[in-house]
């Protein structure tokens, strides 16, 4: 998949496609994988900014991510002012 909006269009899919199987449908349905699938697995990656090489298009796009370090430092100077004394 190319990005996240394309999960999310595949589950507005999956809604269509439950109520187009109907009740029984989904019953049989359901019990295909216990049928069928011996093993599964599923794997959940993280992509680290400091870890990763990315085409400038991709940093471009998500600046804060892929370059955390450069936004904070800019964050921090911003906030070094010392704020006006109350009396």
């Amino acid at each position: 998949m190319k990005s996240a909006a394309e999960v999310d269009k595949g589950f507005d899919q999956d809604k269509q496609f439950t109520a187009n199987m109907g009740e029984d449908g989904m019953k049989k349905f359901s019990e295909l994988p216990a049928a069928t699938i011996e093993f599964s697995q599923h794997n959940l990656f993280a992509f680290s900014p400091a870890m990763s090489y990315v085409s400038d298009d991709w940093i471009k796009a998500d600046p804060d991510f892929w370059k955390p370090k450069a936004h904070a430092s800019a964050a921090l100077k911003k906030g070094t002012e010392k704020p006006a004394a109350s009396q």
